[in-house]
């Protein structure tokens, strides 16, 4: 039986318990990706820029995040820690 794309944690799983046992397991628990930092000047180029009105070549009124973090070459989700 194939098994469908969402189950291919669970399969990695369930491989490596079967390998190594419960200590396969226990590397993988407790262990967050590392959070990004924002520099100030991150910061600082995005207040900026939503303090400003895009440019008319974009044909917007206002920014998205999305739009914003296209037009300034970062990630979205990126400058929120900075601004928490």
């Amino acid at each position: 039986m194939l098994w469908p794309r969402r189950f291919a944690p669970v399969r990695a799983g369930s491989r490596r318990f079967a390998e190594q046992g419960l200590t396969g397991l226990a590397e993988l628990a407790g262990k967050p990706p590392p959070r990004t930092t924002v520099t100030d000047e991150v910061c600082d180029e995005v207040l900026a820029a939503t303090l400003t009105r895009p440019p008319p070549e974009l044909g917007i009124t206002h920014w998205s995040s999305r739009l914003l973090a296209e037009w300034l070459g970062t990630a979205a989700p990126a400058w929120n820690a900075g601004f928490a």
